[in-house]
């Protein structure tokens, strides 16, 4: 289950269904931007596969995530990385982008280009995280 933190307009969560296939869940805190998101998904013909939960993302309950996307700023990747890092979270993917998380080092750094910049190389930072040992590299 891929979770999509300050989802938008649930353009990741439909890219994400369309191409994997897999369940999509889009944690977004204002209500109108969570209504675009889920008509978008409707829109799309992916009701069965992505939702959007209107909430606090350091509220909700991720331990059936098993892989996450969050596009914050460096100031919301500090908040939330102790959500994903704890002794009862499980051991996921996380990616990010634009920005890392400060002291941890990724996996893997890629570019990507943004259709609407084609001549954009952005960051997007894979990191593992979870209960399963130390965080650095890993």
């Amino acid at each position: 289950v891929v979770y999509d933190i300050g989802c938008g307009d649930g353009r990741f969560l439909i890219k994400c269904a369309k191409l994997v296939g897999c369940r999509c869940v889009g944690i977004e805190v204002d209500e109108e931007r969570a209504a675009e998101a889920q008509a978008n998904i409707e829109a799309a013909g992916l009701s069965q596969l992505a939702t959007v939960v209107v909430g606090n993302a350091l509220e909700i309950d991720y331990s059936e995530a098993t892989a996450m996307f969050l596009y914050l700023v460096p100031r919301g990747l500090r908040i939330m990385h102790p959500l994903l890092t704890g002794s009862r979270s499980p051991r996921r993917r996380v990616a990010t982008y634009m920005a890392g998380f400060e002291g941890v080092t990724p996996q893997a750094v890629e570019k990507v280009t943004p259709a609407h910049q084609p001549d954009a190389k952005w960051p997007v930072f894979l990191f593992a995280l979870g209960n399963f040992g130390s965080e650095k590299g890993g």
